[in-house]
C-alpha cells in the first residue's frame, strides 16, 4: 500500500501523488525539473499572498460592520491603555516595562467589569429579593446544606459564622442594606 523508494524517485512531472490508501505523498523531482517546481513554488507563494489580502479585506469588512456599542468598548480599552502607560512613565525604572505590558490588560479588564456591571446589578438584586423573602432558617440550612457536601473546613466555617454574629454581623448586614440601597439610587 506505500509507495517504495523507487516510484518515489520516479521521473514524472507530478510533485505528489495518492496511494492505495488515499494519503498524499510528495514525490522528490528529478533531474531537469527543478525549474518546474520553482515555477510551483512561485505560483504557491502568489496563492498566500493573494489569501492573505483576501482575510485583511475580510477583516476590514468585518471591523465596519461591527457596532457601534463595540467601537466605543474598544476606543475606551485604548483610552485607558495610554493612560496607564502615561501613568507608569512617573513609576520607578524597574517598573516601567511591566507595567506598560499589563497596561493593555488591565484597559480590557476595567472595560469588561464597565460592560458586564449592569449583570453583576440585575444578580445582586435578584440575591436580595432572595435573602428578603427566603425564611431565616432555610438560609441557614441552605448554608449547611453547602458545607455539608461541597467541602471545606466544616467546624472553621461555623466558627467563622459565629465570630461574624458575635462581632456585630447584624449591624453590618444593616449598614450592607443601607450601602446596597444608595448604590440602587446611583444606578
Amino acid at each position: 500500500p506505500f509507495l517504495s523508494l523507487e516510484s518515489s524517485l520516479d521521473s514524472t512531472s507530478e510533485m505528489s501523488s495518492t496511494d492505495d490508501t488515499g494519503l498524499r505523498q510528495r514525490k522528490v523531482p528529478a533531474a531537469g525539473e527543478g525549474e518546474e517546481a520553482e515555477k510551483a513554488g512561485e505560483a504557491g507563494s502568489t496563492l498566500v499572498t493573494e489569501k492573505v489580502k483576501h482575510a485583511s479585506e475580510y477583516a476590514k469588512e468585518e471591523m465596519a460592520q461591527m457596532s457601534a456599542a463595540t467601537k466605543q468598548k474598544m476606543a475606551e480599552a485604548e483610552r485607558i491603555s495610554k493612560m496607564l502607560k502615561a501613568a507608569s512613565e512617573k513609576a520607578p525604572p524597574a517598573m516601567v516595562k511591566y507595567l506598560e505590558m499589563a497596561a493593555p490588560v488591565v484597559a480590557f479588564v476595567v472595560v469588561a467589569f464597565e460592560t458586564a456591571l449592569p449583570l453583576i446589578a440585575k444578580a445582586l438584586a435578584g440575591f436580595d429579593w432572595f435573602i428578603n423573602t427566603c425564611p431565616l432558617d432555610l438560609l441557614y440550612a441552605i448554608f449547611g446544606f453547602i458545607i455539608c457536601f461541597f467541602g471545606g473546613m466544616y467546624p472553621t466555617t461555623i466558627a467563622a459564622m459565629e465570630a461574624w454574629q458575635q462581632s456585630g454581623g447584624e449591624t453590618a448586614k444593616e449598614n450592607m442594606k443601607v450601602l446596597y440601597n444608595e448604590a440602587k439610587k446611583v444606578a
